[in-house]
C-alpha cells in the first residue's frame, strides 16, 4: 500500500494535460504490471495473452524483454522518444538531457508526439535483420528521416581492457576474444575502463551472453544473469566528459566468456534536432482518454507515412476525412497510416476483434432467454 501511495502522489502531482496522450515510467521496478497496477500508460507488462511481436520489438531496441512480459530497463534516449515517454520516476539522476521537474520526477524534452510523419522507409524496415539494438536503432532513426544517412548517430567509445583473473585465452570459432575459466569452482572476472566522451547520454550493450554473467557499472549492478535477459543496453547514467567508468563482469554459470561489451555515445545535437522537426510537423493531436484518437492534418509531406507509437492490433479501424482506410503493422509492431496529399483529419479507434460479433450473439442469447422465460411462464400459468 505504502508503495501505491507515493507512487499515485508523484503521479498525480505531474502537469495535467487532458486530451493528450504519452507514457511515464519508472526505474523501481516492483513487477510487470506495475504500469497496470498505479494507473499510468507506460512499458512494464506481463501478460500470458500478450502480443509477442511487441515485446520482440522492444527487446530489438535494447530494453530488458522476454516472449510475453517486459520492463522498463534499458534503452536509450532515442527508444524513450520513440515510445513516447514523456516524464521518468527515479531517485538516480538518469541523464543531463532530462529535465528535472520535482524531487524524483524528470521530463524528457525530446519526447515524440504519439503520432508523427516518418519516411515511408520505416515500412520496409524488418526488425529480425540485427541482435544488435545500437544499430538497429540506427537503421530506425534514419529510416524515420533518411535526409542524412550517410552519418552516424551513435558513436563507439573505446573500452579498455585493465584486468583478468582466473581466465585464459582459447581458439575457438567466435568472432570475439573467447576465454575459459581456469578454475571451475571460482568465477572469472574481466575488468575495463572507458572515458566518457562528452556529456550525452552513454550505452554500454551487452550481447547474448546466453545468461553467463553478472556486470558492474562502478559499484552499482546493471546486469545480473538471473534476472535480465540479452541483448541489452544500460544508461550510463549522468557521467561528465573526462570521467572514467570501470565495468567489471563476473562469470559463474558456465565456463566460457565471450569478450565483446560495447559503448556507444548519442550524437545528442542531431539527434534533437530530428525530435523538434517531427514535432513541427506533426499532426494535432485529440485522445478521448480511452480507445480513440483523432489527428487533425494541416498538409501531408512528401513521401511520408503517419507513424505512431501505438501497438498494432486488428482491432485498430481507421479513418480519413470519414473514408475508412487500411492500419498498417509499421516494422510488424506499431500502427501506421499511409495519407493522401489532401488528408486534413485521421480517425482511429480500437475496438477488439470479434467485439460486434459478441455483442450480436449475446443479444440474441438474452432475447432467447427472455422467450424461453415467458414460455415456461405462461405454459406453467396456463397448466
Amino acid at each position: 500500500m505504502a508503495f501505491r501511495d507515493r507512487y499515485r502522489s508523484e503521479l498525480t502531482a505531474l502537469p495535467a494535460q487532458e486530451e493528450d496522450f504519452y507514457r511515464i515510467e519508472k526505474t523501481e521496478i516492483r513487477g510487470y504490471n506495475d504500469p497496470l497496477g498505479l494507473g499510468y500508460a507506460g512499458i512494464g507488462h506481463f501478460s500470458s495473452t500478450a502480443s509477442v511481436r511487441q515485446s520482440r520489438f522492444l527487446k530489438k531496441l535494447g530494453l530488458d524483454c522476454y516472449a510475453t512480459w517486459c520492463t522498463y530497463s534499458g534503452g536509450s534516449i532515442f527508444s524513450d522518444s520513440l515510445l513516447g515517454i514523456r516524464y521518468l520516476l527515479t531517485a538516480q539522476t538518469p541523464n543531463t538531457a532530462y529535465r528535472q521537474i520535482s524531487e524524483s520526477t524528470w521530463e524528457n524534452p525530446f519526447a515524440f508526439p504519439v503520432a508523427f510523419f516518418a519516411d515511408r522507409a520505416v515500412l520496409a524496415l524488418d526488425p529480425e535483420v540485427s541482435n544488435h539494438p545500437v544499430q538497429f536503432q540506427e537503421a530506425l532513426l534514419n529510416a524515420i528521416d533518411p535526409s542524412d544517412a550517410d552519418s552516424d548517430y551513435f558513436h563507439a567509445v573505446p573500452v579498455i581492457g585493465v584486468g583478468m583473473e582466473n581466465l585464459s585465452e582459447i581458439e575457438d570459432e567466435s568472432d570475439d576474444p573467447a576465454y575459459r575459466r581456469i578454475d571451475a569452482d571460482s568465477p572469472g572476472v574481466a575488468e575495463y575502463e572507458l572515458v566518457i566522451t562528452s556529456d550525452a547520454q552513454h550505452v554500454l550493450f551487452i550481447p547474448n551472453v546466453s545468461l553467463n554473467y553478472d556486470i558492474w557499472v562502478d559499484d552499482a549492478q546493471v546486469f545480473e544473469k538471473n534476472r535480465n535477459y540479452t541483448p541489452y543496453l544500460v544508461n550510463l547514467g549522468n557521467y561528465q566528459a573526462g570521467e572514467k567508468v570501470r565495468l567489471r563482469v563476473e562469470i559463474t554459470k558456465e565456463g566460457l566468456y565471450f569478450e565483446n561489451l560495447q559503448v556507444y555515445v548519442l550524437d545528442m545535437e542531431r539527434f534533437a534536432g530530428l525530435a523538434a522537426g517531427l514535432r513541427d510537423l506533426a499532426p494535432g493531436i485529440v485522445w478521448n482518454g480511452r480507445t480513440a484518437f483523432a489527428f487533425s492534418v494541416e498538409s501531408v509531406p512528401e513521401n511520408k507515412i503517419l507513424l505512431t507509437s501505438i501497438p498494432y492490433d486488428r482491432g485498430w479501424q481507421a479513418k480519413v476525412d470519414g473514408t475508412e482506410v487500411p492500419v498498417l503493422a509499421a516494422m510488424d509492431t506499431l500502427v501506421g497510416i499511409e495519407l493522401p496529399a489532401e488528408a486534413r483529419l485521421v480517425e482511429l479507434e480500437f475496438v477488439p476483434s470479434g467485439w460486434r460479433t459478441g455483442i450480436m450473439i449475446s443479444g440474441v442469447s438474452l432475447l432467447l432467454i427472455i422467450f424461453y422465460v415467458l414460455f415456461i411462464f405462461r405454459f406453467a400459468k396456463n397448466k
